[in-house]
């Protein structure tokens, strides 16, 4: 059984949404900041809003990637849908979490928002409604390399 597979695209997931992450940060945070409208509160409902849409959408898909090769037999559907919640929403999810790299010290997201242009209360409410989400996401990827590997357990 190639059970090594999984851990190495678990890796691959991880240095994935790293990348994607660098690249969708700026267009993420400025809808955020848009949608804010100069309001901690409002900035606070628009992300709440728009993670919470994307991390039920992430976990429909990966329930149905789980539903499709299970009882419908649907390889191609778990792949697919599976691929898509490593690709597209990890990254995305990734963008408001908090960075600790010991070697390198990264800009946190609230100040790459207070350099895009919010204001400083603006930023702060935007990070700290995204957090729990960047932690969910971390959690689902596990579960979309599960879903891609699904075959590997002989089901």
């Amino acid at each position: 059984m190639r059970t090594w597979l999984i851990p190495a695209l678990l890796v691959a997931g991880v240095l994935w949404a790293w990348w994607a992450k660098r690249r969708m940060q700026e267009r993420h945070l400025r809808m955020l900041i848009g949608g804010a409208r100069g309001s901690a509160s409002r900035a606070h409902a628009v992300t709440v809003g728009t993670e919470l849409t994307a991390a039920i959408v992430a976990t429909a898909a990966v329930v149905l990637a789980f539903v499709a090769q299970g009882v419908l037999g649907w390889w191609w559907a778990r792949i697919l849908l599976s691929l898509l919640v490593m690709v597209l929403y990890v990254p995305y999810t990734m963008t408001l979490a908090q960075v600790r790299v010991k070697l390198k010290v990264r800009k946190p997201p609230e100040q790459r928002m207070v350099e895009i242009g919010a204001a400083p209360d603006v930023a702060q409410a935007i990070a700290r409604a995204g957090r729990p989400f960047a932690y969910y996401g971390s959690l689902l990827l596990p579960a979309a390399v599960l879903a891609f590997f699904w075959h590997l357990f002989g089901h």
